[in-house]
């Protein structure tokens, strides 16, 4: 759809733009297309499924493998299309549809995103998620864990400064820093920001305005549902 529906204009661009989205762009500057990223949270629910049910029976261990081999898979997945794309590159006489295929094999096509691209940066994400089972079970760099917990919990405030960090921020003032080659300095000063800010939500405990009361509402009828499920 991506590729191959070219609507001209009107009410049918609008709809390719929101559903499944466009390499051109011609609805919004910066968008998620709907279809994809369902598409990711579908996915992500049925592993979550998955996992929880093996968490539920106290089997980490086929947890743990399934979190390992989901993300060998992903990863394995994204070489293997990106390879293929470039193979085809070099012995198809076609080079019209190549380089229309390119965006969809690539793994920085972001917007709207490529399959390699949510392979590869899926099997990363899951990896992490090993990495830090790992740290916790085994009590390893406290400290570490301990930091990262307020990330964890103030996720929404990261995600909502970063946009503005790196984009509104840093797009108006580029013209104006000096030293293109102290980019570091830039970039670990936009960190910092960013650290900053996830750090002081939660020591102020600002997630409390981020919610719908769903916590108050557990802490009020938490015996009550406990007696049910241990009765089930």
């Amino acid at each position: 759809m991506i590729l191959f529906w070219r609507p001209q204009a009107g009410v049918a661009t609008v709809v390719k733009d929101t559903l499944f989205g466009s390499l051109t762009a011609r609805t919004y500057g910066y968008s998620f297309p709907l279809l994809p990223w369902f598409a990711v949270a579908f996915a992500s629910s049925a592993l979550g499924d998955r996992l929880g049910a093996y968490h539920l029976n106290g089997d980490e261990d086929a947890f743990r493998r399934l979190l390992q081999r989901t993300a060998a898979c992903a990863l394995g997945a994204a070489a293997v299309l990106n390879a293929v794309y470039h193979a085809a590159k070099y012995v198809s006489h076609n080079n019209v549809l190549v380089l229309a295929v390119h965006p969809l094999a690539s793994p920085f096509q972001k917007e709207p995103p490529s399959p390699v691209y949510m392979l590869f940066y899926g099997a990363i994400g899951l990896g992490l998620v090993c990495a830090w089972l790992h740290l916790e079970r085994n009590h390893l760099a406290p400290r570490i864990m301990n930091r990262a917990v307020a990330f964890g919990q103030t996720s929404l405030v990261v995600f909502v400064i970063q946009w503005y960090v790196y984009f509104p921020l840093l797009r108006f003032s580029r013209g104006y820093l000096p030293y293109s080659w102290a980019w570091p300095v830039y970039f670990i000063a936009s960190v910092a920001i960013v650290v900053w800010s996830a750090r002081l939500c939660y020591r102020r405990g600002y997630n409390r305005f981020a919610t719908i009361g769903l916590q108050d509402l557990w802490e009020y009828r938490a015996p009550e549902i406990s007696s049910s499920l241990s009765r089930n």
